[in-house]
């Protein structure tokens, strides 16, 4: 239950926060493309599509942050 408030706190659910976790540690010149995040994580690439629109965010959106906190 911590972890779930922590999360509404933050305004980041759990596929959000895990798919901006994978593409910080795999960025290595050129961040890795949807499909190979959603294999890291075990789904299909169509399955965190929908996970993440359902979020209300994109694949797209989450790398431009990561991008963003990188720069």
């Amino acid at each position: 239950m911590a972890t779930e408030s922590l999360q509404q706190i933050s305004g980041e659910s759990a596929i959000s926060r895990q798919v901006k976790e994978e593409l910080s540690k795999r960025i290595k010149g050129n961040l890795p493309t949807l499909e190979e995040v959603a294999q890291h994580l075990n789904m299909s690439s169509r399955t965190l599509q929908l996970k993440l629109k359902n979020e209300g965010v994109t694949f797209r959106e989450l790398a431009d942050e990561v991008r963003k906190d990188i720069a």
